[in-house]
């Protein structure tokens, strides 16, 4: 057995970090920035490569202040101050929206402020972020005038107009589709055990086929993790995997007797993640299954092809519940959408044995939110708070855990504090319902998985998700005799799944050894390249995932 270790780990971007805005920024362009700041100041920098700024986005927790500026020649303009929308140590979402003439910016899904272009947006190439900050994820998203060709700018004396604000709620933040004669729809949509997508659309008279293809990228060509294709000319249902432009074997099945897919007729499918496989059911049938030949880690969109009309109402059923893992701890926020449909509806986090550790009551009609617990099931005093939710709107909820209580907010308003009567961290479910048509739940997890260290054997199992452009840093320390460890990627968590990657530092052989396993079969070991590692000495590893390979790294040293 290896020498058990301690190690830290954390997820995200090496920062500083700098992404290539390609196509030019344009009327429509999206940047999405996700991320948790851990220090005074960060910034966000939309700049070409002789350093000039076009927007410059700096957070300054030492001056309780948004600074928004621009730089020509190295010379900073004048600088435009906001109360700061972000707080330190708590996950945030970011949206630019580039306009014709100004830059639209959003936290947490609540528009803040806008910043009018000082010089023209298409001069910057690139996106920097640096500062005191955990990032998880940048994306740009190309805009509406970058597929036609053109682009505008107006100065700021003048007025603004297009570009419609676009902010995720919940979801991954999803780019603008791709649509036009013959040209697939493309949203984001990140997969992993436990993942869920809805897709309700409507199949016309007349239709021959169509695809949904669960993509790794953004783009027609990417490799496609899973490709469910009804064919209804040939009445089969096809599934399928491609990989390096080459596709797999199909896996082909006939219509069951009960097939609820018919030109004419609406739909409504969920596909649903496993361990080991998709699933997929129509109108609550089961119509499908295809085993995992790509890791769902690596599922960065979804792709609608071919003749269906989707709808971008998706609403899971309600009631609804889902198991909350890991476990709560302070950071943690529940966050909920939907719109609500009537009087009533609730949100609970609860357990198996019958508590409910937070009750949080939406009353519509009497305007007021009501929150309680009920341990055992035996309901406690009501506290109730103003609310503003209307019926037939889209709303928002979002709980965090925090060492005083849980903090509530609506609409992205902070409305409430609850303190705990049990303890938070009893809640292993969160269920919707009531009046309300649910679009998204998300769960995201605390202080204990982003920021401190997690100490854990060397055979422990972390669950993680592993992307394209995603960095896993090991922070630890090796035993002063040690021999040898291993740090291993896992397709899944029971005995024998398939090792992605293997990264052996062998302390006697000074030799770190690479592999992978599939199917019981190891692969021949790469050993090439240095040894930066000591017994008994700390270290810093980061593991790098491009879309073809890993890289392992320490501070500036690759193995």
């Amino acid at each position: 057995m290896y020498p058990n270790i301690s190690v830290g780990m954390n997820y995200g971007l090496p920062v500083p970090y700098q992404t290539l805005i390609s196509p030019a920024l344009s009327n429509g362009t999206q940047i999405h920035v996700n991320g948790i700041a851990t220090g005074n100041r960060f910034e966000v920098n939309l700049k070409n490569y002789q350093d000039d700024v076009v927007l410059h986005f700096n957070p300054r927790f030492d001056d309780n202040a948004l600074i928004l500026n621009s730089a020509q020649h190295g010379l900073w303009g004048q600088e435009e101050r906001y109360g700061l929308p972000i707080y330190r140590g708590v996950r945030f979402t970011m949206v630019i929206l580039a306009t014709n003439c100004s830059f639209k910016i959003a936290v947490n899904n609540a528009h803040i402020c806008e910043f009018y272009q000082r010089t023209p947006m298409y001069l910057a190439q690139l996106v920097e972020v640096k500062g005191d900050i955990n990032l998880e994820s940048v994306q740009v998203y190309a805009g509406s005038s970058s597929m036609s060709g053109g682009m505008g700018f107006c100065p700021p004396s003048q007025p603004c107009s297009g570009g419609n604000f676009i902010a995720g709620f919940g979801l991954p933040s999803a780019p603008p589709p791709f649509v036009g004669s013959g040209m697939p729809s493309i949203q984001s949509c990140r997969i992993h055990t436990g993942s869920r997508i809805f897709v309700r659309g409507f199949i016309p008279h007349g239709a021959n086929r169509f695809e949904l293809n669960l993509l790794q990228g953004y783009s027609d060509g990417d490799d496609i993790a899973f490709h469910f294709n009804p064919r209804f000319d040939s009445c089969t249902i096809v599934k399928n995997y491609r990989q390096n432009n080459q596709w797999g074997q199909e896996e082909n099945q006939p219509f069951p007797p009960y097939m609820p897919l018919i030109p004419g007729s609406s739909i409504d499918l969920q596909i649903t993640c496993t361990m080991d496989r998709y699933t997929v059911f129509m109108n609550n049938y089961f119509i499908a299954e295809f085993y995992h030949k790509i890791p769902p880690g690596y599922v960065m969109a979804l792709q609608y092809k071919g003749d269906i009309v989707h709808s971008s109402s998706q609403y899971y059923s309600v009631p609804f519940e889902t198991s909350i893992s890991p476990p709560l701890s302070y950071g943690s926020q529940i966050q909920v959408y939907g719109i609500a449909t009537g009087n009533r509806f609730e949100v609970n986090l609860a357990n198996k044995r019958g508590d409910t550790i937070l009750h949080v009551n939406p009353r519509v009609n009497d305007r007021q939110l009501v929150l309680n617990s009920a341990p055992g099931g035996n309901w406690g005093n009501e506290e109730l708070k103003p609310l503003n939710i209307l019926s037939g709107q889209q709303f928002n909820i979002i709980i965090m855990v925090t060492p005083q209580g849980f903090k509530i907010a609506v609409n992205s308003q902070h409305v409430a504090d609850f303190n705990y009567r049990i303890p938070f961290n009893a809640a292993d479910t969160v269920s919707v319902k009531g009046d309300v048509n649910l679009t998204n739940i998300q769960i995201y997890p605390g202080f204990n998985q982003y920021g401190q260290p997690l100490q854990f054997a060397m055979e422990t199992p972390v669950p993680i998700n592993m992307f394209p452009g995603r960095v896993l840093y090991i922070n630890g320390r090796s035993n002063n005799n040690a021999s040898r460890f291993e740090f291993n990627l896992l397709t899944n968590t029971y005995p024998g799944a398939d090792v992605a990657f293997h990264f052996n530092p062998r302390f006697d052989q000074r030799e770190a050894v690479r592999n992978s396993c599939q199917g019981g079969s190891w692969g021949t070991e790469e050993k090439q390249g240095g040894f930066p590692l000591q017994p008994g000495q700390p270290f810093e590893i980061q593991i790098i995932c491009y879309p073809e390979h890993y890289q392992a790294r320490k501070i500036d040293d690759i193995f």
